[in-house]
């Protein structure tokens, strides 16, 4: 590939990343029968079909777990799908699909054009068939979208290597589009005066004022909404702040209930969120004392990064392979950013013992995980929650002490020039600024909890970092091909071993490609045609299953959140038949007809505690939801 010109490489690149895309997109779509539309995006299709109904601007988006409105961005991702599809299963498929494509595009041209076209082939790769990129693939659930990310770093190299103003204007508007989707790529805008300092790339007035114009015109809908709340969920999301009410069971149609189930023992026994956004309580901590513990955070959130976005079916095997990864993504990150004037201090200081005690740091790091240490150190086999996070510090704090040792004498034997250096720092720091903010500002506490999802959006760029292990650095330390052959070969197995692809997969051997109708749509689709042979397009409905509290408790800030609001949306889009029950908690003493999920809770979840009345009787049962009718 190298001895072809640069427009051969681009072109044959291209057709690559539309077979990476395609396969992607078979796996992500397979089983889309047996999937409904996810709760969270609820809001989202019911504004789209406003505005195709009625021409209504979406001005607001769902609510965060900080019971604020999101931006609406997510709702115009919504349109292809439902101007091509009838199917509200199939609704989101087409925009998820289209950035996934453009995601996939940005990362090719962004490793060919600074590590080559082996590494953005390899980059390719590996982020469209990963866990993460799987899921963006079929998914809008609502979090910071890579590929605004991808795009902003793509025109911020244009814009400072010389390329003009407009790519600044380019950049600028990429990241107020990504932010209009979801708040979460905000530390992304960090990198723009960064790079300004390093290049100092021309800035002129137009170009700002025009992407500040564009900005303005996208959140306008948004703006003017926040307007008329005094700004209150842009306060929240930016301050992190809670604005749930304290009484929201009063919005209910009986106060008095409870909601029952597992909880994560981590979790507040209380917690008005959803349990991916959990907000630390860290008052207590003051100067150095809160500072120390945010350096725990940042330290330890590292291989939760790299575990949780993998999904290693084997969890014995998680914690040892994400500490791989974070190594290799390490040695990428302070490798490609040396040069030979920056190395030549570490050789005077570099001897031959220090090459064991490097790689014993290593391979201790790797070894010194709680699966590995719960025998020996731990009561009954396990280890308590601050144990294992210091365990991380160890473990982390080891490995990079080890590349710290390793690599710059290493370095010396195939060092790069200034202008190769200067060109892979713009990669290495476009990674760092961001993923640093975000690990300093990113909740406390156990990450295992979800704050690992706030890191998804950089996941491409730490994909290019781990391909750049193989393709560059290596081949820069005079390692042997076969060595090389083999962490390929590692790297490919770790990535693309995760348990989504393997799961669908096998899904596909066993049910076929499209899968079979979820159960609960069975349940759905039974109760709409008992209403359709009375005559009706309405019912009185409640749902009696397993729910995240917030379902319930938002009703309070706006009322199209209620238990069952994604079953009534099935109804609606699928059947033409309403409920006409409106109560948060998704039942009441007037129901006609009761759907029951009848399997036990499990760890995380909940449910109402009410008991079914004697006047329901049981009509029908699909797996495990039950069909109950008023007598």
């Amino acid at each position: 590939m190298s001895r072809l010109s640069r427009r051969q490489q681009v072109v044959y690149g291209m057709v690559a990343v539309h077979l990476v895309a395609a396969v992607g997109m078979v796996l992500a779509l397979q089983g889309w029968q047996s999937r409904i539309v996810p709760f969270d995006l609820v809001p989202h299709v019911e504004s789209a079909q406003a505005f195709l109904g009625s021409g209504r601007l979406p001005d607001r988006g769902c609510l965060s777990s900080f019971a604020s409105y999101n931006p609406p961005g997510i709702t115009w991702l919504f349109l292809p799908g439902m101007l091509v599809f009838n199917d509200p299963r199939l609704f989101e498929y087409l925009g998820s699909g289209l950035l996934y494509l453009a995601t996939l595009v940005g990362v090719f041209l962004l490793a060919c054009d600074y590590l080559g076209i082996r590494c953005a082939l390899l980059s390719v790769g590996l982020y469209g068939l990963s866990e993460l990129g799987l899921h963006f693939a079929g998914s809008l659930w609502p979090r910071g979208h890579p590929a605004f990310y991808v795009w902003m770093i793509y025109w911020t190299g244009r814009w400072i290597r010389g390329g003009g103003a407009k790519y600044l204007t380019a950049a600028l508007i990429t990241w107020a589009a990504g932010l209009y989707v979801f708040m979460e790529i905000a530390p992304a805008l960090f990198i723009l005066p960064a790079m300004w300092l390093l290049h100092r790339a021309p800035i002129r007035l137009w170009a700002v004022v025009v992407s500040v114009g564009v900005t303005l015109v996208i959140w306008y809908p948004y703006l003017t909404f926040e307007a008329q709340r005094g700004f209150v969920d842009l306060r929240s999301q930016v301050l992190r702040q809670q604005i749930l009410p304290a009484h929201y069971q009063q919005s209910w149609c009986d106060p008095h209930l409870t909601i029952t189930g597992w909880r994560d023992p981590a979790r507040a026994p209380d917690s008005p969120t959803s349990p991916d956004m959990q907000a630390s309580d860290d008052t207590s901590a003051q100067g150095w004392t809160r500072l120390l513990e945010r350096g725990q955070a940042v330290i330890g959130g590292l291989p939760y990064n790299f575990e949780r976005t993998l999904r290693v079916p084997d969890a014995t095997l998680g914690t040892p392979l994400s500490i791989v990864l974070v190594l290799m993504a390490s040695s990428s990150l302070a490798l490609l950013s040396m040069s030979e004037s920056s190395t030549a201090i570490f050789h005077r200081v570099w001897r031959p013992w220090l090459v064991p005690l490097a790689i014993g740091m290593m391979l201790l790091s790797m070894l010194a995980n709680e699966f590995v240490l719960a025998p020996i150190l731990g009561s009954n086999g396990t280890l308590e929650v601050s144990l294992i996070e210091n365990l991380r510090i160890w473990q982390v704090g080891l490995g990079l002490g080890g590349i710290a040792l390793l690599l710059p004498g290493c370095a010396r034997s195939n060092r790069q020039s200034e202008s190769s250096s200067t060109e892979a720092k713009f990669l290495v720091l476009s990674l760092l600024i961001p993923w640093f903010i975000l690990l300093l500002l990113a909740e406390s506490g156990p990450y295992p909890l979800g704050a690992e999802k706030r890191f998804w959006w950089l996941w491409p760029l730490q994909v290019i970092m781990l391909a750049a292990f193989v393709t560059n650095v290596l081949p820069r330390l005079r390692a042997p091909r076969p060595y090389i052959w083999i962490a390929a070969t590692l790297l490919i197995v770790i990535v693309l071993g995760n348990s989504f692809m393997l799961s669908r997969v096998e899904q596909w051997l066993r049910t076929g490609w499209s899968g079979h109708d979820a159960e609960q749509l069975q349940a759905l689709d039974y109760i709409a045609d008992e209403l359709r042979s009375q005559g009706k397009n309405h019912g009185t409905i409640g749902y009696h299953i397993v729910i995240g509290s917030f379902m319930a408790q938002y009703h309070a800030i706006d009322p199209q959140y209620k238990v069952g609001a994604d079953f009534d949306l099935i109804l609606q889009f699928r059947h033409g038949i309403s409920n006409t029950s409106h109560c948060a908690e998704g039942i009441s003493a007037d129901d006609e007809y009761r759907i029951v999920q009848i399997s036990p809770l499990e760890q995380g979840q909940e449910a109402f505690a009410v008991s079914l009345d004697r006047r329901f009787q049981l009509r029908q049962q699909f797996g495990s939801y039950q069909v109950f009718k008023r007598t």
